[in-house]
C-alpha cells in the first residue's frame, strides 16, 4: 500500500514520526501540521504542547537538512490558534474540528495577520525566537 497522506497514519504514528523525525516530509502538509498540533494539545495541554511542538519540529527540520524552514513563532502561534478554536468547540476528533474551523486550513496566514502586525512568516527574528502577538493575544 502506498502511503499518500497523513490520515494513513494513526494519531500515535503521526506524533511518533515527528518526534523521531521519521515522517516522510511529503506527508507533512499544512493540514497534517494542524492535526499534529491538535494531537499535542489533546495529549499535553497548551503550554507543554507548544514546547513539544517547538522541540520536535526544530529537530525534524534539522534532521531533514532544512533547518531554515523552522519558525519558532509560527509553530507556537499555530498551537495557540488551534487551542483558541478548541476552547469554542465541542467536537472530539480532528476531522470534525477542521470541518468546524476551516479557516485554520484555508486562511491561516490571514488569521495570523489578526494577531501580528509584522510578517512572522518571513521574519528572521520570528524564525529564531518566539514573538508575542502585538495586535491580539490568542487566549
Amino acid at each position: 500500500m502506498k502511503v499518500n497522506n497523513h490520515y494513513s497514519y494513526t494519531d500515535d504514528q503521526l506524533l511518533s514520526g515527528l518526534k523521531k523525525a521519521t515522517l516522510n516530509p511529503s506527508l507533512f502538509s499544512h493540514e497534517a501540521h494542524l492535526r499534529w498540533g491538535w494531537l499535542l494539545l489533546q495529549k499535553f495541554g497548551r503550554d507543554k504542547a507548544i514546547n513539544r511542538a517547538c522541540v520536535d519540529l526544530k529537530n525534524y527540520t534539522k534532521v531533514l537538512g532544512v533547518p531554515d524552514k523552522y519558525n519558532e513563532t509560527v509553530t507556537a502561534a499555530a498551537i495557540g490558534a488551534i487551542a483558541h478554536f478548541r476552547k469554542k468547540s465541542q467536537v472530539e476528533n480532528f476531522v470534525s474540528f477542521i470541518k468546524e474551523n476551516p479557516r485554520l486550513l484555508t486562511s491561516f496566514k490571514e488569521l495570523m495577520e489578526n494577531h501580528y502586525s509584522n510578517d512572522i512568516f518571513n521574519s528572521t527574528k520570528a524564525r529564531q525566537s518566539y514573538q508575542d502577538p502585538d495586535l491580539c493575544p490568542f487566549d
